[in-house]
């Protein structure tokens, strides 16, 4: 998986600064993203973990862990209260 490299926003002084080499970055292992970019990916893979938590309690009979789907609630209360998306 590539190293990230979150921005918050573009350059439109610097034309060849990092948002214009994404590609060329990208080429060398650096994944470059704006912030709401990196967030997605993150509800992503919080999504995914929740599901693996849910598939292991079913199959060994066990209750899920109180943190499953708790951190999506907590991005959306701070996205809220910073008003983003």
């Amino acid at each position: 998986m590539p190293h990230g490299l979150k921005l918050n926003q573009g350059s439109k002084r610097q034309p060849g600064g990092i948002l214009g080499n994404r590609d060329k970055l990208t080429a060398l292992g650096v994944q470059v993203m704006r912030d709401h970019e990196a967030v997605e990916i993150v509800k992503q893979k919080i999504v995914k973990r929740d599901q693996l938590a849910k598939k292991i309690a079913s199959y060994k009979n066990d209750p899920l862990p109180e943190w499953v789907g708790k951190d999506l609630d907590i991005l959306k209360s701070i996205e809220e209260n910073e008003g983003g998306s």
